[in-house]
Order: structure tokens, then sequence, then C-alpha cells
């Protein structure tokens, strides 16, 4: 192993809930470490794979660790609140080696310190916990946002309440009213995985509220009907093919079923196809792309799993009127369409063909000739139903979830 960073006995905690290996210089097992243990670290090695923490005992894998903030400098803030930034949340500390509170991704948290630690900076909150500020991000300043590629020219506000403007700290600044047509300069993801239609320099309206034109032509809007699913993120968290997963859970969140789970946790629970078929469950690996699979998980053994945490049903063959009625049973559907509603394509794999270009997102709203979808990739927004069909009717498979 190579020596990267030699560390003045830091001490450390067991972040694992599930423990951590303590072994030798030869990988041996030494011990096992329980959750919550504090060890004392002298330097970080590495090898051909991972981290490692050099205690007084032995080696334990860095990620595993949570670094006990030794404090030199705390600054006092005022009226500050933080958004938590870090995928999965993050966990509080405290520097007499203790876990503080666990906090949700996207939440919320007042703060009244700004600290400086020998390994890193941390907010103090008002509860006396210490959160990573490199897992947070201050409310009221800019957000880093990415650019997305659009073909689009304008957006038409379909809310019948209008859409919020925002300014690049995402506070509000003005109100565009319901059947507003506005040009555009492009779409945005910020930190948090959200997805924003910019309009002028520093002004942005969520995409959720509206639907994209190639031109000036207004589309009519009436029957406006709107569940509101979240939106997950699979490429923000790292699942290139965790589509179908996305797509259920945001479903049954709004559902309030599987709610203790996030993403991963969800995934972590999924059925994977030990002959990578996904008619018999997931074929593969949601992070990875492995020639000759097909990462992707069928109607069939979507619904059971649906139905460990609520009630599903594959509703495969409906046609678009059909998933309406369900969407006013207030019934969110998963729907297996195309990556960003283009022609289908179609492959053939070893358990026979198949859409190369197969995706799924979730059916939550309507309105005269707009479907609204929370969609793993693109964000949450409405669409033409002829365009919407152009992907869906290559196959009419969905899930109800009831």
């Amino acid at each position: 192993m190579k020596i990267t960073q030699a560390i003045d006995h830091q001490r450390a905690i067991v972040g694992n809930q599930n423990g951590t290996r303590l072994v030798d210089n030869t990988g041996a097992l030494i011990d096992m470490l329980s959750f919550q243990d504090l060890v004392t670290i002298t330097q970080i090695m590495t090898d051909n794979h991972q981290e490692w923490a050099q205690t007084r005992l032995g080696l334990v894998p860095l990620e595993d660790l949570v670094f006990v903030p030794n404090i030199t400098v705390s600054r006092p803030l005022t009226a500050q609140t933080i958004i938590v930034s870090q995928l999965g949340g993050v966990r509080g500390v405290s520097t007499a080696g203790d876990f503080g509170n666990q906090y949700a991704f996207k939440q919320t948290v007042a703060i009244q310190a700004d600290v400086t630690a020998t390994d890193a900076r941390y907010f103090e909150t008002t509860n006396g916990d210490l959160i990573l500020q490199d897992a947070c991000h201050i409310v009221g300043q800019p957000m880093v946002v990415t650019s997305r590629p659009t073909t689009a020219s304008y957006l038409q506000v379909v809310t019948p309440t209008g859409a919020q403007v925002f300014n690049d700290a995402e506070q509000v600044v003005d109100r565009l009213a319901a059947g507003s047509l506005r040009t555009i300069i492009g779409e945005v993801v910020d930190e948090l995985g959200q997805h924003f239609i910019q309009i002028e320099n520093k002004q942005y309206v969520a995409k959720t509220n509206v639907v994209l034109l190639s031109d000036n032509s207004p589309v009519a809007i009436n029957d406006y009907m709107m569940l509101g699913a979240e939106n997950i993120n699979q490429l923000f968290c790292g699942m290139p093919n965790g589509c179908e997963p996305a797509a259920l859970l945001m479903g049954l969140h709004w559902k309030a079923e599987a709610a203790t789970l996030d993403y991963g946790a969800f995934l972590a629970e999924m059925p994977i196809a030990a002959d990578y078929n996904p008619y018999h469950g997931f074929g593969g690996d949601p992070a990875d792309d492995v020639a000759g699979r097909f990462e992707a998980i069928f109607p069939e053994p979507l619904t059971k799993w649906a139905n460990r945490y609520g009630r599903a049903r594959n509703v495969s063959g409906a046609d678009t009127a059909q998933l309406k009625d369900m969407l006013t049973e207030k019934n969110p559907i998963v729907t297996y369409v195309t990556v960003g509603f283009e022609t289908p394509v179609s492959d053939d794999y070893a358990f026979g063909r198949a859409l190369s270009n197969n995706h799924a997102v979730l059916l939550d709203g309507r309105c005269g000739e707009l479907l609204h979808v929370s969609d793993p990739i693109d964000g949450a927004y409405w669409l033409p139903v002829a365009r919407f069909e152009k992907a869906y009717n290559a196959r009419h498979w969905a899930v109800e979830l009831l």
C-alpha cells in the first residue's frame, strides 16, 4: 500500500450502520468494528482499489468512517439556513465523537456558526450538530447550475396559478401568468438535481410548470389535473440505467408508500434477474452499461416489486384515454417510453428483441392535449399527447399504482 496522507491522530467514528472491517496490511481480517465505534487515524493509505485509514490496531476502509471535527475556529452566524445537497443526506457529528441527527437530502436546516476544523469546514446547527459544508448549499447564495441541451425556443406556462420566476439563488422575483409564452435561453440543472428553464440572465422557471415549444404557437389549456409527484434525477444520482426504479419510487412516494426509502435504499431492494433477463427482474446493475446486457426491469417483475410496498397492477395494453382515466382516479402510472420521447429503435438481445432506447417515466398529470410526466432524466414537464404516444404506443406498457 502507498501512504497518501499523514494525519496527526485524527479521531473518526464508524459511520457504516452495518459496521466495518479491521484488517492487517495483507488484507487479512483482524476484527469487525461496530457502528459508532471510535478509532484514531495516523495516516491514509491506498491500494489499487480503495483508501484505508491506518489505526493503532489495523486498517479500516476510509469510506466507512466519519471524521470527528477538531475545531480550530468557530464564527457565529445570524439567521442563516442551508439545504443538504449530498445524495443520501448527511449525519451530524460532535467534537466529543458522537453522531448527531441524520439530515435528509434537500432538507432545510438552520445553522448558527461557521466552523473550521483540521480536516474540513463545517456548519454548526442550532441543536449543536456539525455538518460538512461540502454537503450543503447556503440558502440565498447563487446555485451552481449545469446546462443541458434543448431544441425548444419557447415555453408556455400550463399551471393555472402561473409560474414563479426565480433568480440565480432560487428566490422568487416574479410570476408568469397561466398561458404566458416566453422565449427561452436554455435548460439547466441545479445542485439538487432540479430542472429549470432560463428565460433571462439569472432568471429561471421550474420546468415542471411549462410545456416547451419549437415555435410561438400556443397550445390549448383546459381540464387541468395534476398529481404533482416528486422528481428523482437518475443521472444526478449516478444511475444511468435506473429509470424504472426511479419512476416507481416517485409514484410510491406520492401514494405515501415506501416512505422511509430514498432512491439508494430502494435500489438495494430491487429484484435482480440472475439471467439478466428484464422479464424476470432487473437485468444487471443500474449504475453500469455492460455489453450484451439490458439494464432494465419490465412491467411484470416491476409490478410484483411494487406490490411489496402498496398496490399496483400491470395495465400494459392501455391506450392514452385509459391512462387519463387512471389519473382521474388519482393513480400515478409508470409508463414505458423512449429516452427523450424519440422514435423507438429496436435491437436483438439474448432474451429477444427490445427497444434499445428504452426508458420509463411517471405519468402524473393531464391538461387538454398535454400530459405531465416526471422523467428521471429530463425532469418533470408537460408534453403533447402526440409526442407521448410516439414513444408509448410502441409497446403500450404501463404499471398503475392504486
